[in-house]
């Protein structure tokens, strides 16, 4: 069950949902249901153009793990609105509390301070395909860190423009 530490978190609404509301649903229809939440949805003009699953990071690792669960959603979501799923990992700066302390405006300040690993997903590999680990029983799916791309606000921030242009932008 959802305990209260959970209902206070910025995930607390979907614990509180999947207790609460579907769960005896699930048992009364007996049948299965799935909650997906995603970070952001890119849409241009009238075409999705990308998702976005979003984790910051204090800093660079060899390999990014993102939940098992995060990762099917991304890449059925991806599949059913036909775009290009994207796990991306925001390295925050190393001198984010002097930016935090310092700062007019600490929020653009972090940003434009931090890396971005970005990884595309592949909507279409199956689980042979990717790596997977299991870490105090929760199931992740592995991203090796050559398999992104790693880049500077200013990079990735042309990068997403190019998303953008590629999908209908002008």
């Amino acid at each position: 069950m959802t305990d209260l530490k959970c209902i206070t978190c910025s995930q607390g609404y979907l614990h509180a949902l999947r207790d609460y509301v579907i769960r005896e649903l699930i048992d009364y229809f007996n049948i299965d249901v799935a909650i997906y939440d995603v970070d952001a949805i890119l849409e241009v003009g009238t075409k999705f153009s990308g998702i976005f699953e979003w984790k910051m990071k204090k800093q660079h690792y060899s390999q990014y793990f993102l939940q098992s669960f995060e990762y099917v959603a991304l890449k059925k979501l991806g599949k059913c609105m036909r775009t290009t799923p994207y796990f991306v990992n925001q390295i925050l700066p190393d001198e984010i509390e002097l930016i935090i302390e310092s700062s007019n405006n600490p929020a653009r300040d972090i940003y434009i301070n931090s890396e971005f690993a970005v990884f595309e997903v592949n909507r279409f590999e199956t689980k042979d395909d990717r790596e997977f680990l299991r870490n105090k029983g929760v199931h992740y799916a592995v991203f090796d860190e050559r398999e992104g791309r790693v880049m500077g606000f200013k990079e990735f921030r042309s990068w997403f423009g190019k998303l953008i242009m590629r999908n209908g932008g002008d």
